[in-house]
């Protein structure tokens, strides 16, 4: 694992995280379909007794895939044998492009070792460094998964309160991933929430919502985030 992997994880898992909380809230254990011509994704749920059931579609990239049997994480644009059409794979090719100009192997080479990098993180990386998109999303079949980046209006879902997410996720965020710099997975979501950062001794953060102060101990680990929102 690259410290360099590892910092753009940090910078980019707060935004990733958040996006996830609301793309579950929205379609949680839907049927998905994935229409690689179209490029889209499907996702549908039926109604009781076959009555008003729903259905959203959404645009997508493909990031790659997990295989089961092998334990590794496999690149969409190394995936040649299936024929994935190249506007599907943007997203993945400018994390390519990033790994080459920065030196970060993992997003380089064709395949990585899911010890290592699993395809949550790897996705948690592109939906955090793009802008439009509403997450991402794991698609599993018989001997691994799919994983895409969920693009366009479908799916997104505006932050209203950006301070009080801001609260909410970084106790979740530091529970649920290890993260080597506090700071700088505070600065990631922050920015990434549009908030403003004002950093020393302590931090504030700042948004349309109100305000947070955020503590940090000797070592530069979150020790407390309070504030007030409107």
């Amino acid at each position: 694992m690259s410290e360099k992997m590892q910092a753009l994880f940090e910078e980019h898992v707060g935004l990733a995280l958040s996006r996830q909380r609301d793309l579950t809230t929205r379609i949680g254990d839907w049927r998905w379909d994935f229409a690689m011509d179209e490029g889209t994704m499907t996702f549908s749920k039926s109604g009781l007794f076959g009555l008003g059931g729903k259905e959203i579609v959404s645009p997508c990239q493909v990031l790659g895939s997990e295989s089961d049997s092998q334990g590794t994480w496999l690149w969409s644009w190394a995936n040649t044998q299936s024929g994935i059409p190249a506007p599907l794979l943007s997203a993945a090719e400018a994390l390519r492009e990033r790994g080459a100009r920065d030196g970060i192997p993992e997003l380089t080479e064709r395949s990585v070792d899911l010890e290592a990098w699993d395809g949550h993180r790897i996705a948690m990386i592109a939906s955090g460094m793009n802008s439009d998109c509403a997450g991402y999303y794991r698609g599993p079949y018989p001997g691994g998964a799919l994983f895409v980046l969920l693009t366009g209006p479908a799916l997104v879902t505006p932050v209203d309160k950006p301070v009080l997410r801001f609260g909410s996720i970084v106790p979740e965020l530091l529970a649920g991933f290890t993260i080597t710099d506090h700071r700088r997975a505070a600065r990631g979501l922050a920015q990434g929430l549009g908030l403003r950062v004002e950093e020393g001794e302590s931090w504030r953060v700042s948004g349309p919502d109100g305000a947070a102060k955020i503590s940090f101990d000797a070592h530069g680990r979150i020790t407390n985030v309070e504030g007030q929102v409107r």
